[in-house]
């Protein structure tokens, strides 16, 4: 009871499953969202012809889990797998970023600096807070040259049956291959898979969702 994963009945001496029970459901789904989602960047891949990576928060940390290289002779270096301090200027990170209350943005992003990584690199936090509402307002986040120069990715978010966000999926592209229908065509599969898996997880559709189905 003390660690909130049971708490008394009422109105009868039985218990009952607590709120912490959710935590745990949660590491539970990370945990298992690499094997969940692996048919979907294979997808992607294969449609792209492009690298995609999943990516999810854990505790303060932006970690990607899995990986598939892209099909060309060029291609992007768009970072391996592991943890890595740049959650502000991802695709991946700032489509999980978009949906946290904005004292845990800070609290992350400030967790480990907002470094320049490259000239277009969002180094301000309330410019990142406005450029995470228009990720809210989208359902998509770009990272157009903020992490690695001459790189494009566009990424979106994954979420359960609660609603929270468990992971994230980005497609990236050289720069010389970043034509308006090959990044919408990207954005497309991206959107389309974690829509799949999201829905996969049970979570509800968002509003944006709702207004606007694929």
């Amino acid at each position: 009871m003390q660690r909130g994963f049971v708490t008394k009945g009422l109105g009868r001496r039985g218990y009952a499953l607590g709120a912490r029970i959710l935590y745990l459901s949660h590491a539970c789904l990370q945990v298992d969202l690499p094997r969940r989602a692996q048919s979907a960047l294979d997808r992607i891949n294969q449609s792209t012809g492009e690298t995609v990576h999943l990516a999810a928060l854990q505790g303060d940390e932006l970690v990607t889990v899995l990986k598939r290289e892209a099909r060309h002779a060029v291609r992007v270096d768009a970072g391996a797998l592991g943890t890595s301090d740049a959650a502000h200027a991802t695709a991946t990170g700032k489509a999980m970023l978009a949906w946290l209350p904005e004292d845990e943005i800070r609290r992350i992003v400030m967790a480990h600096g907002m470094t320049r990584f490259t000239p277009h690199t969002i180094t301000d936090f309330d410019a990142l807070i406005e450029a995470l509402r228009l990720v809210r307002r989208n359902g998509f986040s770009f990272d157009r040259e903020e992490f690695r120069p001459g790189v494009v990715c566009v990424g979106a978010a994954i979420r359960d049956h609660s609603g929270g966000v468990v992971g994230s999926i980005s497609a990236s592209t050289p720069t010389m291959r970043a034509s308006d229908d090959h990044i919408a065509h990207m954005r497309d599969e991206v959107v389309a898979a974690t829509r799949a898996l999201s829905a996969e997880l049970g979570a509800p559709p968002t509003a944006h969702e709702r207004a606007k189905p694929l």
